[in-house]
């Protein structure tokens, strides 16, 4: 160990009884080596247990809400518009949709890029933004231009559907439900999962959206007969505004009951039948009405299947959930298994397979992390033995961890952030650090110990003397860490956690270090007689130790006398440290997780 200070002597003398004669309590130090919040954690140790009390059960319930996720919750600057166009070409979904949104979006500020994918009946157009530009904001820009541009669609075109993608928009859970029983056709039970299982994962607490893929949907035909239409003298254009003039749904005012009344009205053409498709009138410029099942013949058939799933050798059907956005995966997670099980209860014949559980893989990953934390601080543990050779000692320093990780947690809680890879391998990277404040105080206060002070005494002027060092080392660490919290562009959006944690954990550690610490070694030491203090010294580091020590001051003695030499070695290392940067790969790739079913 290094050689330690000077004793100082400002300390008010004490009496036998404990007491100062400059002040009512024995430790309480006086002119420069007084401490404030060390003192007030030594004449208030009740106080001070009551505040370790309260952070641990409010850290606990911090701990309790925070979100269990496997990544932060990071937007990728990306916005995609996904339109439904049926029936339609690539080529003609290109020009009438893809060409019109594209040219809208690059007309929002902060654009980076704009890239589209057309195929048949479905267009994707993906707005890149850059770095800077607020996501919110530019949802809402997006949003605006489509709305702008909506007319000038087809106007057959489904609704464009905007999305932003984040980390979190990603499967939670997937799972494939067959019947085993063949008492419902294929159409039923698409009908069953669409109308009835879907609905009720929807209202789960934590689940964004339901997809539902495979299995056979029901579809109406309408077959025209080109004879029919020829002699009659209609086109195949007019019976498709026909149907899609007659059969719809829309608000036909209001009716007023009364001077308090009002109610609204709404037309209800849509057709519910077979029979009431078939009636929908067909006119032409010229006069001639027709009824549509005159000139075609309408049936209920099924659409073309373009994915299949099977369950254990059984046609079945994928039902993938999503999770809302900054919500606890494990949590709903367990919550669609719990719903789950009680769909299975209500529907026996029904089979329903887990086909992928995002929540699996978290927790295992955010157990190894924890298992790290809780290692890390066992080996600090040990660590701290190894060179204090004293339990007491050892029990004292660390007894703050636990308090020290639990405030972190009321932290994290308060600022937002989840736990997850980055914010618990911040933890446990910095579970060293967590301590290194206590052990510099406790191990100068145990020096006055040794030196024969008393408890109270050596706590108080210990914890003084060091003050200054100790926050100022705490200090590094923030200055270090806490700008990495505000580093932009994608990869800062992921060391946000990671800065925040650090810098929280060591600021929580330092007021640890001036209260729990000294208070502890006030009550928990025991005065030690100054003439065995040299053969405790001896045993506590041994040989080994006093070798080392010898060898280190040898070697600085031998820096000092060649100052010139040391900084030309440092100076030679930093260049050939950046001289090897253009030889270091530089990558950042994120892997999308993707459910699909067979093609």
């Amino acid at each position: 160990m290094a050689e330690h200070p000077p004793e100082n002597n400002h300390l008010a003398n004490l009496g036998p009884d404990g007491r100062g004669s400059d002040g009512p309590v024995a430790g309480v130090s006086s002119g420069a080596q007084k401490m404030w919040l060390s003192d007030l954690s030594i004449r208030q140790p009740v106080f001070i247990t009551m505040l370790v009390v309260a952070v641990v059960l409010v850290g606990l319930i911090s701990y309790s809400r925070l979100g269990l996720e496997l990544m932060p919750n990071v937007s990728l600057q990306t916005i995609t518009v996904s339109t439904t166009y049926s029936g339609a070409t690539p080529s003609e979904v290109e020009r009438s949709v893809s060409k019109p949104i594209e040219d809208a979006m690059a007309s929002i500020s902060g654009v980076k890029s704009v890239r589209s994918t057309s195929a048949e009946s479905s267009s994707v157009v993906t707005v890149e933004f850059e770095s800077s530009t607020d996501i919110k904001t530019a949802a809402e820009d997006v949003r605006t231009q489509i709305g702008l541009i909506r007319n000038s669609l087809p106007s057959d075109l489904q609704e464009p559907v905007i999305r932003k993608t984040n980390t979190s928009a990603m499967p939670v859970l997937a799972f494939a439900v067959a019947d085993t029983s063949n008492t419902r056709s294929p159409e039923e039970m698409r009908s069953l999962v669409d109308n009835q299982l879907k609905q009720q994962f929807e209202r789960l607490d934590g689940v964004g959206s339901v997809y539902v893929l495979g299995g056979t949907v029901g579809e109406v035909h309408v077959d025209a007969s080109l004879k029919q239409l020829q002699s009659r003298g209609f086109s195949i254009q007019q019976l498709s505004q026909a149907i899609r003039g007659e059969s719809i749904d829309m608000p036909a005012g209001r009716v007023s009951q009364g001077p308090t009344q009002e109610q609204l009205v709404r037309t209800a053409a849509k057709a519910t039948s077979l029979e009431q498709l078939g009636d929908i009138p067909v006119s032409t410029p010229q006069g001639s009405i027709a009824k549509l099942k005159d000139l075609a013949t309408i049936s209920m058939s099924q659409a073309d299947i373009q994915s299949y799933t099977r369950l254990d050798g059984h046609d079945s059907i994928l039902v993938v959930i999503m999770q809302q956005s900054g919500t606890n995966t494990v949590r709903v997670a367990d919550t669609i298994q719990a719903s789950l099980k009680a769909i299975q209860r209500q529907y026996p014949e029904l089979n329903f397979g887990v086909v992928f559980d995002q929540s699996t893989f978290t927790r295992e990953s955010i157990s190894d992390v924890q298992l790290s934390l809780l290692m890390g601080g066992i080996l600090a543990s040990l660590v701290v033995f190894l060179f204090f050779r004293d339990l007491r000692n050892t029990l004292v320093t660390v007894a703050g961890l636990p308090v020290v990780v639990l405030g972190t947690f009321i932290a994290l809680n308060a600022l937002g952030i989840s736990l997850n890879m980055i914010s618990m391998m911040a933890l446990s990277l910095s579970v060293g650090l967590l301590i290194d404040d206590a052990i510099v105080v406790r191990e100068n206060i145990f020096r006055h110990v040794e030196m024969g002070e008393e408890p109270k005494a050596a706590a108080g002027k210990g914890s003084a003397e060091i003050a200054m060092a100790v926050l100022a080392v705490t200090s590094t660490i923030v200055a270090v860490f806490l700008p990495i919290a505000f580093t932009s562009g994608l990869i800062g959006q992921f060391l946000r956690d990671f800065g925040l944690t650090i810098s929280v954990a060591v600021l929580i550690s330092l007021a640890e270090a001036f209260t729990l610490a000294p208070m502890l070694s006030a009550f928990f030491f025991h005065r030690v007689d100054p003439a065995k203090a040299g053969t405790r010294k001896a045993s506590r580091f041994g040989s080994a130790f006093e070798s080392l020590g010898h060898g280190y001051g040898r070697l600085l003695g031998w820096s000092l006398n060649h100052r010139r030499l040391v900084v030309a070695f440092g100076v030679a290392c930093l260049v050939a440290s950046l001289g090897l940067i253009p030889f270091l790969s530089q990558s950042f790739r994120l892997r999308r997780i993707r459910v699909s079913s067979r093609s």
